[in-house]
């Protein structure tokens, strides 16, 4: 038999007893060579209070692991017995807390937990190790597996294959132990699965094309079934995603015991099945509708009333009702879809080869399993046709990281800075110092976790919020002893309490919704022992446009200080309670609640708006008649027009609300039915409405965290609503106006915690908007993550930002970036801090600022303080663009306009007429000399982007667009007539100021490089690191005496006429002596001319000797 197959035998039964795994695992992986020790830690006095904590009667140490067997250093080998009483997965903090102790000494250990009593019980084997020091037991990570009756054991037997027959250094224990390739793994095929399903309905797929999703047509579609979602392929895909869902989740509840107690319960009903042809109508349905759905009180009725087998709801009857609204049956659902059996055979064989885990994995201690988080990743890698949305996964490290430190700012911002370092320990690390044991100050910080408000506006699948979720909790638990409390600690209650009280998340996709609730029950699930109804979320997690108020899908705009303000607050109270309700009501008084929620919501909306019918066909008329009596036009014009079809929205709106009260409150209709009505509304302050009071300071949400989508510039009647809302931002780039909703969500001194593009830090058109940040924010913290990829699937590159809403902050916060390779190496760093008005200063680029020395930043700084600009002296202009197609097809209609640019019309080898000017290259310039080598073009304002001829035709310096390795600046003399495209510029001077042949000089000096390398936002742009027109006009020019200016014009003279005599000539000395001159004039001590060129030929006595 192959040792895995041995492996898995052992794998998926009960605990063996030490000696046999020792002698049919360890020994089989690593030899016989152990140095036994047989001491039982559990009797230690450091060790014994946290074993009993955790629920642990004996931690025997078996021995030590030597190098002999292995390449890598000796691992301890632990065999814990756990008490029968406790259940492993809910100790699992006070687990962590005890193996980091015991890592205190130790790199590595491997360690198998079993119960006293192993008989069908599951048991775990984790390798626990610390990759940073013998020192730091923070560091320690542990990877486990579950084995037992019922449980997968097929990825370990595979990998410890492997691993027995490795060198068996750290990487092969990293292997044998990864999530991260379990995970991978999964992701694949369930991906698989769900296109099969997909392509049998639209007979389309999403297939990988060169690195990007498209839809291929594989074959026609199965149009019986495809018309019922009317031709949709989003509806199809939706669809299909929510069952998948549906199944995936009862595999988390299958391993929790709760269907049938029966951990394969799915992949047994499925083979059992004599109606595998129409298993998803004739069982599925009913399990889920009928059942996970209903009251067990009501099973038989709505079996009845489906044409269901009801002998079906008498065999499920152990199986719990869940609520919450996940297998709410939708219009979809009544559809009439069946599958082929080979599609439910291949999903449930997929299904049935991983063990599932309901506890999210922490990313320094996982199970070795599918944790709820999957969800959230198969959703979001699912969202193909959503990627101009800018949805992107992000990893959990970092989702951690933006949690913890969110909520310590949070906690800082409301407590003395004495107790700071000790709220950093409780969160980082689950550590409870003196300060805290104090129960004044326990109870004050349990109060502030207890009443924090925390908001993710773009939820995706819920990454943020969970953990959040699990932060808050952790903090709770460690602080509880502390408190004073009579009651113990319970871990249900308080979560179901986070979860109703702390934690908010809006998307705009409502299978993101739907994801990030079935994250939360999971979370909830775990700390059940009794299977009770799930809580709802409705007004939680809500599908809405988190950038615009929408009714019916379109743009309404609510006024900022209606009428009948003291009606609303009563109002919003009223709807606040009734949310609060709702939260735990399930069954008729669920449907009951959710019509009155509706209802009332509705109320609200007409009293914002100000409409009943009267006024709002007064105010429609007298619109009506501005826009049509008076002759207007222009932004007057516009305006009316704006607000005639706002007008007209609210016409529509009063009518359309009515109905949707007629049909809400109409008995003749279900009440389930009524329920399931869709009104079509999110507003913030509505919806929220506890959140946001009328007092403006206190009013919002303490912290809103989240990584908004990007890449999405928005466009039309949309960016007209949006920039009406929110102002104008650069680029009209989304993730902004993600930034200024997070501003208006936040009440003063709120923490905002987004994870953002770099491009806000560097990029020219945000230069106004950087200032505008550093107005309305204090930065506490902006970790730029440039020089390292955080997404595998997005090209740009990210930041991590932590500020808070308030502008009375001296300095800002970040961590250098110089040499760093990963988020691990950047966090490791010590958060430093920068005067505001330096990165004023460096305000071309802030990932400059963040990245050089201080001693860099001060000769930046000094550099720019010179008060004078190239363009107080000189005109700028960058080269003419003959073929911009967007261009072209305005002047010429596209046909002639992408006739013109694809066969570049107006180049010729010759020149034809007089009309035509050379070319210049870029790469046919140095400093002393140029070559006109390139095409002809027939020059006019018939281009797509004209310049005017004087940039070509006076004397003129053309400075190299590229920069790599030095900038690069030619004269060229007046009446050589010669265009160039934009790889070049163009200066020229104004008549009476500086002369060309000191700017000359200054932009070849060693200091410019130094200047432009260090402060424009394209110079480090890797192998082609660029000037941008903008840098030139604002480059820095110093006060320069006439003499001085003499003084360099000869040199630079004497330089020209050299090289023309010889282009072979040594020209250093004079180069020594123009950088020296340039040195003084931008006041430059030696030191700082060491650093600016650390081979300079100039010696210190030679330097200060000079006197300008």
């Amino acid at each position: 038999m192959e040792l895995k197959h041995k492996f898995e035998k052992i794998f998926n039964d009960d605990y063996p007893g030490t000696e046999r795994f020792i002698a049919d695992v360890i020994e089989r992986i690593f030899g016989n060579e152990i140095e036994y020790i047989n001491d039982d830690l559990a009797e230690r006095n450091e060790y014994a209070e946290k074993a009993k904590k955790a629920g642990i009667k004996h931690i025997k140490y078996i021995g030590d692991l030597t190098e002999k067997n292995y390449n890598a250093d000796n691992i301890a080998l632990l065999d814990v017995t756990l008490d029968d009483s406790k259940n492993i997965e809910r100790s699992r903090v006070n687990i962590q807390q005890l193996i980091r102790s015991i890592m205190d000494y130790r790199q590595h250990l491997m360690i198998v937990f079993h119960y006293e009593d192993v008989k069908d019980k599951q048991w775990r084997f984790s390798y626990a190790y610390k990759g940073d020091s013998l020192k730091d037991s923070t560091s320690a990570k542990r990877y486990t597996y579950v084995f037992g009756k019922g449980y997968r054991g097929r990825t370990a037997a595979e990998r410890f294959e492997v691993l027995a027959k490795s060198s068996r250094n750290n990487e092969d224990f990293e292997k044998a132990f990864s999530v991260a390739t379990l995970s991978n793994e999964f992701f694949g095929k369930y991906r698989d699965i769900y296109a099969d399903f997909v392509q049998y309905i639209t007979g389309k797929r999403y297939e990988r094309i060169k690195n990007k999703w498209e839809e291929v047509k594989k074959e026609e579609p199965n149009t019986e079934i495809f018309t019922q979602f009317n031709n949709d392929d989003k509806r199809v895909r939706d669809y299909v995603k929510k069952m998948l869902g549906r199944l995936t989740f009862l595999c988390f509840l299958q391993r929790k015991g709760w269907m049938h107690n029966d951990r394969n319960f799915l992949q047994n009903l499925y083979q059992t099945s004599p109606l595998q042809d129409d298993f998803l109508d004739a069982v599925l349905e009913p399990l889920f509708f009928g059942v996970l759905n209903t009251p067990p009180e009501k099973r038989k009725e709505v079996f009845t009333k489906n044409g269901w087998n009801t002998e079906l709801a008498d065999e499920w009857n152990e199986i719990p009702y869940l609520n919450g609204g996940l297998f709410e049956q939708t219009r979809e659902d009544k559809l009439t879809v069946k599958f082929p059996k080979k599609l439910f055979q291949e999903l449930f064989k997929f299904l049935g080869e991983y063990n599932f885990t309901i506890d999210e994995n922490d990313p320094d201690d996982a199970e070795i399993g599918i944790d709820p988080e999957m969800l959230g990743r198969v959703f979001e890698s699912l969202l193909e046709d959503n990627k101009d949305k800018g949805a992107f996964y992000t990893p959990k490290e970092i989702v951690q990281y933006m949690c913890r430190q969110s909520i310590i700012e949070h906690l800082k911002t409301h407590t003395a800075e004495s107790l700071h370092p000790d709220i950093e320990d409780l969160i980082n690390q689950g550590l409870v110092n003196h300060a805290l044991q104090n129960k004044d100050n326990a109870r004050a910080i349990h109060k502030l976790l207890k009443e924090i408000t925390v908001c993710d506006p773009a939820i995706g699948s819920g990454a943020f919020p969970m953990g959040i979720l699990n932060i808050l909790f952790t903090a709770r638990q460690h602080l509880y002893g502390f408190l004073k409390e009579s009651e113990p600690f319970n871990p249900l209650e308080v979560k179901k309490s986070i979860i109703r009280d702390n934690i908010y998340g809006v998307d705009i996709e409502q299978g993101a919704v739907d994801i990030a609730r079935l994250r939360f029950w999971l979370a909830i699930l775990l700390e059940e022992q009794q299977k009770l109804p799930l809580p709802n979320l409705d007004y939680r997690i809500v599908r809405g446009n988190s950038l615009i108020s929408t009714y019916n899908d379109d743009y309404i705009k609510l006024p900022v200080n209606p009428d009948g303000r003291t009606k609303l607050a009563k109002l919003k109270k009223e709807l606040h309670q009734l949310q609060n309700d709702l939260f735990d009501l399930n069954g008729d008084e669920k449907l009951q609640r959710e019509i009155e929620i509706k209802c009332k919501i509705l109320e609200i909306l007409k009293v914002q708006l100000g409409i009943d019918k009267a006024n709002a066909q007064e105010e429609g008329r007298i619109e009506s008649d501005i826009f049509e009596n008076k002759k207007i036009s222009g932004k007057a014009l516009k305006k009316a027009q704006q607000a005639r079809a706002i007008e007209e929205i609210k016409s529509k709106s009063l009518f359309a609300l009515n109905s949707l009260i007629t049909s809400l409150t109409t008995p003749a209709i279900s009440l389930a039915d009524r329920a399931q009505i869709d009104i079509k509304f999110f507003g913030w302050e509505i919806i929220f409405s506890n959140i946001f009071s009328d007092d403006a300071s206190a009013s919002g949400f303490d912290i809103v965290i989240g990584n908004p989508p990007y890449g999405v510039s928005i466009k039309g009647t949309y960016r007209t609503n949006v920039v009406g809302n929110h102002g104008q931002v650069p680029d009209y780039e989304i993730y902004y106006y993600f930034i200024e909703v997070a501003n208006k969500l936040l009440h003063n001194n709120g923490v905002l915690s987004y994870i953002i593009p770099n491009t806000y830090l560097f990029n020219t058109y945000a230069t106004n908007y950087r200032l505008r940040i550093l107005e309305n924010w204090a930065i506490v913290e902006i970790l730029d993550c440039t020089r390292f990829p955080i997404f595998k699937s997005a090209v740009v590159r990210n930041t991590i930002n932590l500020w808070r809403k308030d502008s009375s902050m001296d300095n800002i916060g970040y961590r250098k970036t110089s040499n760093v390779i990963s988020f691990k190496n950047l966090i490791a760093r010590d958060r430093v801090t920068m005067p505001i008005y330096d990165l004023h200063r460096m305000n071309q680029n802030w990932g400059l600022a963040f990245s050089l020395d201080d001693s860099v930043v001060r000769i930046v700084n000094k550099i720019y303080s010179k008060t004078n600009k190239i363009s107080s002296f000189f005109e700028v202009s960058q080269g003419y663009i003959p073929y911009r197609l967007s261009d072209l097809v305005k002047k010429y209609g596209p046909i002639e306009g992408s006739n013109i640019c694809k066969n570049r019309l107006w180049h010729s080898s010759f020149k034809l007429d007089d009309d035509y000017i050379q070319e210049l290259n870029g790469r046919d310039i140095t400093k002393f000399a140029y070559s006109i080598k390139g095409e002809f073009v027939k020059y006019g304002e018939h281009l797509a982007c004209h310049v005017d001829l004087k940039y070509f035709r006076k004397e003129r310096i053309v400075v190299r667009e590229i920069t790599n390795p030095t900038i690069i600046a030619c004269k060229i003399e007046e009446d050589v007539i010669c265009v160039h495209d934009p790889q070049l510029i163009s200066i020229i001077a104004r008549e009476g100021q500086l002369s060309l042949n000191v700017l000359w000089a200054i932009l070849n000096s060693k200091m410019a490089t130094f200047f432009h390398f260090n402060h424009s936002p394209k110079a480090t742009k890797g192998a082609f690191p660029k000037i941008l027109v903008q840098d030139i006009k604002d480059f820095p020019i110093p006060d320069i005496p006439e003499r001085i200016q003499e003084t360099i014009t000869t040199k630079v003279t004497d330089i020209m006429q050299q090289n023309r005599l010889d282009s072979q000539s040594d020209v250093s000395a004079i180069e020594k002596d123009i950088d020296e001159i340039i040195y003084h004039l931008y006041d430059l001590t030696y030191d700082e001319v060491r650093i600016v060129d650390p081979e300079t030929p100039i010696t210190r006595e030679q330097y200060e000797s000079f006197n300008l």
